[in-house]
């Protein structure tokens, strides 16, 4: 199942990042280095591979911690360093590019305003 969403995220996200739009390493025995905040990707034979901001990971729109599901719909490719920054909180990719972040507490209340997740997730997905 992972293997296919991959595969499907991949092609309709032109092997790009969702929230940063960064070219992702494809290349199989290939692997990333960072210094500081360069990123250096090389090839199996340790060529540099040019414009490549990370590894690709599955992310959850919403993640499971907050209600979401692992439905296709929920799940964009990410970088890897999109990913962990993003970690259990929820992004909204708007239209104009803009990522806005959203905290869900236990109690379910988004930025000061009290709702049940269901909302809340309907609320986010109408915002994209």
């Amino acid at each position: 199942m992972k293997a296919s969403i991959f595969k499907k995220k991949w092609k309709d996200q032109d092997g790009k990042c969702y929230w940063c739009d960064g070219k992702l390493l494809s290349e199989a025995n290939s692997y990333v280095m960072r210094s500081g905040n360069e990123t250096i990707a090389y090839d199996k034979d340790k060529n540099i591979i040019p414009g490549v901001i990370g590894l690709p990971e599955l992310d959850h729109l919403i993640p499971r911690s907050c209600g979401g599901t692992d439905d296709e719909k929920n799940i964009v490719l990410a970088c890897d360093l999109c990913n962990q920054q993003k970690s259990n909180r929820i992004w909204v990719k708007r239209k104009d590019g803009k990522i806005r972040q959203y905290f869900i507490s236990s109690t379910n209340t988004i930025i000061g305003k009290v709702a049940k997740k269901q909302m809340i997730i309907k609320t986010i997905i109408k915002l994209q």
